[in-house]
């Protein structure tokens, strides 16, 4: 016989056992916890739930296979409607985890796997145990606060919880790491100036700076501590265990990431320089600027001479070599404002904004002698030279497309009329 199928017992009163529930949400990846009680068979009713305690007093039928194992994969079990409705969908993982003493289990409904998570749900299942075991409410709470500090201290993730009079306060090794207090600081009035001054730097910079005007509002931040990066989520919990709980997630490797797949997305690989369509798409954002603000802008177009004798002659790994060079020598020719991109093959485009005719014409023509004047560690030195395009904005009117062929025509006439040489565009 399942061992939640035996007669029912007494059940705990709500206002005990409910904090910890609201405790695990702090674990990453957790976003909804109920506490079943059996009725009858496989009927259990809700008696805790967070944090849509609407749910509470539900009758819910439960697959005793799914109460068999602590941590089941949600896509291959049947699951109540309510645990969809508490997650608000589907969750990824469900654990579980009885409550000794009493014929209760702890659900704690997940968005993914964690390797922590089922640790957490454990020492959530002892402290209502313990909670469920006390009949006087004051040797109840401060028997919470120590299993609570002991849950707090055991978080992998950063960790602050201050109550509403900032006159008790749970937090980690991590979260004093982050606030920049001692490592035994415990003086609730203390992390809670710490905390509030974070939070008030950050709302400086972002949107969320409803926090500090409205206690019970939520946000989210970025802070960085040393090497890392961090996401900061910060929200208001009430409900008998009154306060702000701030947690603060490792993102650095994400982040790195996203930067990795940005790099791939907008740069030539073999360059460095940006690829055509973020060209494209920057020369696009420069012309509005530029329009917006009455400000000149001119666009380079670059062509190396006789490129195709260079992979003939030398091969394919010698013309990289160049190619990498050339984006080199005009790289250290430009301005932090200025954009180079590699359009394809051999050609190059650079944007000057603030820049009229006059001093376009002269940084073109800077280009080509960088690129010209010094030979190429190829074979016994390699000289190579280049052709130039260019044209500027002539009026608010004026499109990417039809500066692109003026600076083409210009390039096309400088190979026309002899390369190595720069021509303005008709």
């Amino acid at each position: 016989m399942n061992a939640f199928t035996s007669p029912p017992s007494p059940r705990p009163a709500r206002g005990d056992l409910r904090p910890a529930l609201r405790l695990l949400l702090g674990v990453d990846g957790i976003e909804a916890t109920l506490l079943l009680h059996p009725v009858d068979n496989d009927q259990f009713e809700v008696i805790e739930a967070w944090p849509r305690t609407e749910e509470i007093g539900h009758h819910i039928r439960v697959n005793p296979e799914l109460l068999q194992c602590p941590d089941q994969d949600a896509s291959k079990v049947r699951l109540p409607l309510t645990f969809t409705v508490a997650m608000n969908g589907r969750p990824a993982r469900v654990l579980t985890a009885p409550v000794a003493g009493t014929e209760m289990v702890l659900i704690a409904l997940c968005s993914r796997a964690g390797a922590h998570m089922g640790d957490h749900v454990v020492a959530g299942a002892s402290l209502l145990a313990s909670l469920a075991d006390q009949g006087a409410q004051s040797t109840s709470a401060r028997l919470a606060e120590t299993k609570i500090e002991s849950i707090v201290r055991s978080l992998a993730v950063p960790f602050v919880f201050i109550d509403a009079e900032a006159s008790n306060a749970f937090i980690n090794q991590g979260g004093r790491a982050l606030l920049g207090l001692a490592p035994a600081e415990t003086n609730p009035q203390k992390i809670a100036k710490a905390l509030a001054a974070m939070i008030g730097a950050k709302e400086k910079n972002t949107s969320n700076a409803s926090v500090s005007g409205d206690h019970e509002a939520a946000a989210t931040f970025y802070i960085s501590h040393g090497a890392r990066t961090f996401k900061a989520d910060t929200r208001w919990v009430a409900d008998g265990l009154s306060g702000r709980i701030c947690t603060f997630y490792d993102i650095t490797e994400e982040r790195r990431m996203e930067e990795e797949l940005r790099q791939l997305a907008t740069t030539d690989h073999l360059t460095g320089a940006l690829n055509r369509r973020a060209f494209e798409l920057t020369f696009r954002s420069e012309l509005e600027r530029t329009r917006r603000h009455g400000l000149p802008l001119s666009l380079i177009l670059i062509d190396l001479d006789h490129f195709k004798s260079i992979n003939d002659t030398y091969g394919h790994p010698a013309g990289d070599f160049v190619l990498r060079g050339v984006a080199d020598r005009i790289h250290a020719s430009l301005r932090d404002s200025d954009r180079l991109g590699r359009l394809g093959g051999e050609e190059f485009g650079i944007l000057l904004p603030n820049t009229d005719i006059h001093n376009g014409m002269e940084m073109a023509d800077r280009m080509r002698r960088v690129i010209g004047d010094t030979p190429f560690a190829v074979g016994p030195g390699l000289n190579v030279t280049a052709s130039a395009g260019i044209t500027c904005v002539r009026n608010d009117q004026d499109e990417a497309e039809a500066m692109t062929k003026r600076a083409d025509d210009a390039l096309y006439a400088a190979k026309q009329g002899g390369r190595n040489r720069v021509i303005e565009g008709p």
